[in-house]
């Protein structure tokens, strides 16, 4: 489990690593526009031709006076072009939108130890119960690795969980939702492993012994 997911109220001031949603446009919701970063984010979006595309992203180091240390520009294009809303407890395929919104912004965190996403829509619409959800269980799929195996070399050490907070307007809504989620989650790990392990380590009796 290289991933612990935990939700909280937005209202705590964020620092360290922050993860924010972006528009096409570069519109930004309201826990974005909070950190007072639009002319920094302005400016190094038209340095780097960041315009909030679907599916893009952008590393950026916050300012000497600022309490965050770095700030990950995730683009979700209009909001529709994601997911509008819908996620997996209605069957919607769209709910894979922001599951995979989820893996990119875990991606682009690299080996960042710690992060807080700042998750909302952009447009200014509700996301609804599920987004947030899907976005951490892409979070938590994307930050996985086995290295069972893996022989440490000098001064590299292992990779190490990485605790994300997901800040979001409706935190009773996220915590539902994320049960199933986590327990997704938890399944698809869980089949990584199995078929990760070498034959000589997991054979059939081993196999049905984990079942």
């Amino acid at each position: 489990d290289f991933a612990k997911i935990a939700f909280a109220k937005v209202g705590r001031k964020p620092a360290g690593t922050v993860v924010i949603l972006v528009g096409e446009g570069l519109a930004l919701g309201p826990q974005a526009k909070d950190l007072k970063l639009d002319a920094l984010i302005s400016r190094a979006g038209a340095t780097a031709e960041f315009t909030g595309k679907a599916k893009t992203t952008l590393d950026l180091l916050a300012p000497a006076d600022s309490p965050l240390d770095r700030l990950i520009l995730v683009g979700t294009g209009t909001g529709d072009e994601i997911a509008d809303g819908k996620g997996a407890d209605n069957g919607g395929a769209e709910g894979n939108g922001w599951v995979n919104l989820g893996g990119l912004a875990m991606g682009a965190l690299g080996k960042t130890k710690a992060a807080t996403v700042l998750f909302e829509r952009p447009d200014g619409k509700k996301p609804g119960r599920g987004p947030a959800a899907d976005f951490a269980l892409g979070m938590k799929l994307r930050a996985y690795a086995f290295d069972n195996y893996k022989i440490e070399k000098e001064g590299e050490p292992k990779k190490k969980t990485a605790t994300i907070t997901v800040s979001v307007a409706d935190l009773a809504d996220a915590q539902a939702a994320w049960v199933a989620r986590g327990a997704i989650a938890d399944a698809v790990l869980f089949a990584r492993d199995l078929v990760n392990e070498p034959p000589n380590v997991l054979g059939p009796v081993e196999f049905a012994d984990r079942a």
